[in-house]
């Protein structure tokens, strides 16, 4: 066997063995390059873990909207939405649940969200008037992980992606659907 299948045979034993199934590991392998593989299965292995104990440690805050009209903040617990320039209502023991909580963990995880970036790209100047703005902090463990972004950046796909999984559990959320109705008595 030659060198280059032995080395993608070990990757692959090593992605089986740790449950790798991060989108770094999917790395395209060109013949005769241990480099990448080495760099595959760093990535690999370096990332974050799955497991209850895991998600016990994470949490997000999460401000979207025109004028980043809502937050949620599961670390304080906060649900806040803005309906007026001067009527902003909010839930004080807001929690998402631990099947939601890990579908957003699982996402973040997927999505290459919860290590080191190596250089943060600056949002890009959106034209339209008006658009969504979104900031994004993760709080895994001890790190902290913090991006901004518009509905502009294309190339956020990985952000944007979250937002969606976040955005379709908040909206089946039943503090949050409550909250939605009794705003519309507000204005």
């Amino acid at each position: 066997m030659t060198k280059p299948k032995v080395i993608v045979l070990v990757f692959l034993a090593l992605a089986t063995i740790t449950g790798c199934t991060s989108n770094e590991s999917a790395a395209k392998v060109e013949p005769n390059s241990a480099t990448n593989i080495e760099k595959s299965v760093f990535m690999c292995l370096s990332a974050p873990t799955s497991d209850i104990n895991s998600l016990d440690r994470f949490h997000l805050r999460f401000e979207f909207g025109v004028n980043n009209d809502i937050l949620i903040d599961t670390k304080e617990q906060i649900l806040r939405v803005k309906v007026s320039s001067d009527i902003t209502t909010h839930v004080s023991d807001f929690q998402l649940n631990e099947k939601d909580m890990s579908l957003i963990y699982e996402e973040a995880i997927s999505q290459g969200l919860l290590r080191e970036q190596d250089k943060v790209e600056e949002s890009v100047t959106c034209n339209k008037k008006p658009h969504e703005n979104y900031k994004l902090t993760l709080y895994h463990e001890s790190s902290t992980f913090h991006y901004e972004w518009n509905e502009c950046d294309k190339d956020k796909q990985n952000l944007t992606n979250l937002k969606d999984v976040i955005m379709n559990t908040l909206q089946k959320n039943e503090t949050y659907i409550q909250l939605k109705e009794d705003m519309r008595y507000a204005e």
